[in-house]
């Protein structure tokens, strides 16, 4: 899927790629077969979320809560991710690296890599907070988390994207790729029963990049 043309976002920090979409879509070239070692770590992770339910369109984020002095509360992403997740992908280090907003509510799915090749999935969200707390939020975050920031750019359509990479146990490097879109607020149908709407559309995008491409 093709992304709008972006521009760079005066004011933040970090070098900007040249191009977000190429970012996002340059050619990789699948590296030697690697023996996955974190596998026994993402089990025992695995084994300590077994109680949560699994995620789906309509979940709200919840579990373990860190207050952030931005007034957003983290909680770890791996539960809710479920639905993107394969037996040892994202690898376990990766997912312990990301949190989504507190009351997050999933809204739906998608599978770029079609079940094959690398790994290339997204996961979306209605979100109360405002976008640009938002964009503050998983900039420090995934600063926090040693993600390394690629760029921050704003698009035409009035999203952000956040791009950043971090070193998976898998002998891949991964991509995130945070956009952030304002969204009217709502009256109906109410998020937590509070009649507040969403303000804000999530999208967190993972990809697993061979570093040879």
């Amino acid at each position: 899927m093709a992304l709008p043309a972006v521009t760079t976002q005066p004011g933040l920090d970090g070098p900007t790629p040249p191009s977000a979409a190429a970012t996002w879509q340059r050619p990789v070239r699948r590296g030697p077969a690697l023996f996955v070692v974190g596998l026994a770590a993402f089990v025992a992770l695995a084994g300590g979320l077994a109680g949560a339910l699994a995620g789906g369109p309509g979940r709200s984020a919840g579990g373990p809560v860190v207050a952030r002095a931005d007034g957003i509360a983290a909680v770890a992403a791996a539960p809710i991710l479920r639905p993107i997740r394969s037996p040892d992908e994202p690898p376990a280090n990766v997912l312990a690296a990301l949190v989504v907003p507190a009351g997050a509510t999933v809204t739906g799915t998608t599978r770029q890599d079609g079940g094959v090749g690398l790994y290339d999935r997204t996961i979306t969200f209605a979100v109360k907070q405002d976008a640009r707390a938002l964009v503050d939020f998983y900039r420090t975050e995934l600063r926090a988390a040693h993600w390394s920031l690629v760029g921050v750019t704003a698009a035409t359509d009035g999203s952000t994207l956040i791009l950043a990479t971090h070193a998976g146990a898998d002998g891949y490097e991964w991509e995130a790729g945070v956009r952030v879109t304002p969204r009217n607020p709502l009256v109906s149908p109410a998020l937590a029963g509070d009649g507040t709407g969403p303000t804000s559309s999530l999208s967190l995008r993972l990809l697993a990049v061979d570093d040879l491409g």
